[in-house]
């Protein structure tokens, strides 16, 4: 059962309104729409899209900073009804999910199959000060490539977070596909690892429905099961496959009481939002 309590229209690809645009050669815009995942009962940190920082939920601060974004639509998707009232309170568009979702990307499935747009992105509820250029620049992937699978933003590591375990490392290959994600320092340097550049996984996604739509039906295997990364089904699986854009961003997700605590002491001016 889904329900969208704020008025929600995405933009869909009208014969009529590019019908002049095709005739000139220009190719229709894809419809994107943004989502925002947001689980009440997290694990390690339980609450945490309504925590306060600076007297606002960490919720709301990511939602503004979509909202600054070239993407016209987003919704946060829940799946708690206290999330949902924050929403409608703050008119910050809003959609139930259900409480079995494994993770983001499931969630976006069951957004996808209310709520049609040619593409989704997806963009963690717990990154307060995601980069809105980072939003952009995944959402322009989108609207140049020719996009099949799953694409991750990704960004270069600190390597001073190289053994943290709440950072997802990530292996690039070639064409800037992605070989591997590890909460492990992946990859591994036997000799001297100065020179070796590591890579992160950002919160930040973008695939099309029927591809979110297909994982959620792909079981999950055991290296998803073992390191708890969403990503690893698509490693796991044949039929799809991942991909890495590259943005500058700080990667700041808050995923334990530490992270909380430490991005509370942060200056306001930290989070405030550019002008774009």
């Amino acid at each position: 059962m889904f329900a969208c309590f704020y008025p929600l229209q995405c933009r869909t690809t009208s014969p009529a309104k590019y019908s002049t645009l095709t005739e000139a050669g220009v190719p229709a815009e894809k419809s994107v729409l943004a989502v925002i995942p947001a689980r009440y009962a997290s694990s390690r940190l339980p609450g945490k899209p309504l925590l306060k920082i600076h007297g606002r939920p960490m919720i709301w601060w990511v939602a503004k900073r979509v909202a600054r974004s070239a993407v016209e639509e987003y919704v946060v998707a829940t799946d708690d009804a206290r999330i949902e009232l924050f929403c409608k309170e703050n008119h910050i568009p809003c959609m139930m999910t259900s409480t079995l979702c494994a993770n983001g990307t499931e969630r976006i499935a069951e957004v996808s199959e209310a709520l049609e747009a040619d593409y989704y992105i997806n963009v963690q509820g717990d990154e307060p000060l995601i980069n809105v250029d980072a939003i952009n620049k995944v959402y322009t992937h989108i609207q140049s490539c020719d996009v099949r699978g799953f694409v991750q933003a990704i960004a270069p590591l600190d390597t001073k977070q190289i053994y943290d375990e709440s950072v997802v490392k990530v292996a690039v290959s070639g064409a800037s596909r992605i070989a591997y994600l590890s909460r492990s320092p992946i990859p591994f340097c036997k000799a001297d690892n100065s020179a070796q550049i590591y890579f992160r996984c950002m919160g930040l996604y973008a695939y099309s429905g029927v591809f979110c739509r297909n994982y959620s039906r792909t079981p999950q295997g055991n290296l998803e099961q073992a390191e708890q990364i969403e990503q690893l089904r698509c490693i796991e699986s044949e039929s799809l496959s991942i991909e890495g854009v590259m943005v500058e961003d700080e990667g700041i997700s808050i995923d334990t009481c530490q992270d909380y605590q430490a991005v509370c002491s942060m200056p306001f001016e930290k989070f405030a939002l550019e002008q774009h």
